[in-house]
């Protein structure tokens, strides 16, 4: 799938760090691997905003692929709620690893 724009993206993580004193481009920057989250701003924050807004071909056009597994891990993901929907990104994260995934529950 392709990336939004750089600018789409920075309009994305605007509306999520609304309530953080933040540099957006310097948050993408940081997405992309291009330095440290601006201002000592907590990656999993940022990751778990963006999972809590949108929908996941939305955040496969801002989060860069090598960048999921940041954006799923545990630390992440035990932000989330409701339960639900870590659950879901808990299976995306595990058909992403290529675990093998129970069709139960």
């Amino acid at each position: 799938m392709q990336m939004f724009d750089d600018t789409i993206r920075i309009d994305h993580i605007r509306r999520v760090l609304w309530d953080v004193n933040a540099d957006a481009e310097a948050v993408l920057r940081a997405l992309d691997g291009h330095g440290p989250m601006p201002g000592g701003i907590d990656p999993a924050v940022v990751y778990a905003k963006l999972l809590k807004s949108y929908s996941w071909h939305t955040l496969l056009r801002i989060i860069p692929a090598e960048r999921l597994k940041d954006a799923l891990s545990d630390d992440v993901l035990r932000r989330l709620w409701p339960a639900s929907l870590r659950t879901r990104y808990e299976y995306a994260r595990e058909l992403l690893s290529g675990q093998s995934v129970s069709s139960a529950g």
